[in-house]
């Protein structure tokens, strides 16, 4: 399997492709919004352990700044990302249109979703596919 490199990219929803995920502001929930980086925070760095990056575990942070997407609490049906203080790691799966983005728990694995645009992007068992696309 192939991952992204480790660098920053704009995470753009694989079934449509005007959703990205997005911060609002001073907010820390991550959100499914239309793309414009004047307006919101949309930049991700992917970033691997010395040994992972042909496991596709990665660490998901803000280009700028703190903040590391992440689940509080633990990880469960619909729990929101949010950008967090901690580091947490996430497990990539390649699909046949980009990736699945999810975390292990101890009922399996959750992955990204989102529902509607401006909405939380959420973990849920049966999760979209994303993908890693460079800003041009």
């Amino acid at each position: 399997m192939t991952f992204p490199d480790a660098g920053v990219y704009l995470i753009q929803n694989s079934s449509n492709p005007d959703i990205y995920a997005t911060i609002h502001g001073t907010e820390h929930v991550l959100r499914a919004e239309s793309l414009d980086v004047h307006k919101y925070y949309q930049r991700w760095r992917v970033t691997y352990a010395d040994n992972d990056s042909d496991q596709g575990i990665c660490v998901l942070s803000k280009e700028q700044g703190a903040g590391i997407l992440g689940v509080r609490s633990s990880v469960h049906q619909n729990a929101p990302v949010f950008t967090l203080s901690e580091s947490q790691s996430w497990i990539l799966t390649q699909t046949d249109e980009g990736y699945t983005i999810g975390q292990f728990s101890q009922h399996g694995v959750y992955n990204w979703s989102y529902h509607t645009k401006g909405e939380p992007i959420t973990v849920v068992e049966n999760g979209q596919s994303w993908k890693f696309v460079p800003e041009n």
